[in-house]
């Protein structure tokens, strides 16, 4: 069957506040009837009753779900470019996933939450292959001015460490191509309406790179432009962070 997570994390959350009116409800499902009818209500009450296993596990599965919810906002964005996005919230909910999986193996499962979680897990290891072996969504991670290269540095997320020196090759190159057809400084670049970001929409991708600032290092004149990016001389603001194309119409060296 399709699986809609948002939809289901939305009717769990509902579920989660109403709980107990749910709980009422199903427990005078029987009351003041008699015969067929007190029958046929008692095995609606079997049916639809929630323990209280139950409802710790929609609760569970909601803190699973949530992060997804956030991602999938943070992919669906207008007017900004969403690439840059692709990489560290794979990694994000790869870690997500395999934190509530370990735990799930430690306890009694009763509803088969490792086994779902374990199949998630696959399905996203072989779509971020997939995405790994693509130049563009690298590039569009490093170019995000809160991440570049020092992202891909910690070997705890990125064990693959031909990541870093890929990245160089690219800019290198990329650098080379643009920079021998560099855009007429008397063109104007049009304003981009960004939409407004509430807190929930970007924090997926705030936690994903958080423990990553990257930090200014030595410049000098004759750096090429491409070492001045790398080596963090200009910060990325809170704004330019939401959206990158901000700091880049700012900061053209």
């Amino acid at each position: 069957m399709p699986i809609r997570w948002n939809t289901t994390l939305a009717e769990i959350d509902r579920a989660m506040k109403l709980k107990p009116a749910i709980n009422q409800w199903v427990d005078q499902l029987d009351a003041r009837l008699t015969g067929k009818k007190k029958r046929a209500a008692i095995r609606k009450k079997k049916k639809l009753y929630l323990s209280v296993s139950d409802w710790e596990f929609l609760e569970r599965l909601s803190s699973i779900l949530v992060l997804f919810y956030t991602s999938t906002l943070n992919l669906s964005r207008k007017h900004v470019p969403t690439i840059c996005y692709t990489l560290p919230l794979y990694k994000q909910l790869e870690l997500h996933m395999d934190t509530y999986c370990r735990q799930a193996s430690e306890e009694t499962d009763v509803h088969r939450l490792e086994d779902a979680l374990v199949a998630g897990l696959t399905k996203l290891r072989i779509h971020m292959e997939k995405a790994l072996v693509s130049d563009y969504p690298l590039l569009g991670a490093v170019l995000h001015p809160r991440m570049r290269v020092s992202y891909f540095e910690d070997e705890s997320l990125w064990s693959n460490t031909n990541l870093t020196a890929r990245v160089r090759i690219l800019l290198d190159h990329m650098y080379q191509v643009y920079s021998e057809d560099s855009m007429d400084s008397s063109t104007i670049i049009p304003a981009t309406t960004v939409d407004p970001v509430s807190p929930v929409k970007r924090s997926a991708f705030k936690s994903a790179v958080k423990m990553h600032m990257q930090k200014a290092g030595p410049t000098s004149a004759s750096q090429k432009e491409v070492d001045i990016y790398l080596s963090g001389l200009y910060p990325c603001t809170t704004e330019q962070e939401d959206n990158p194309l901000i700091w880049w119409k700012v900061c053209i060296f």
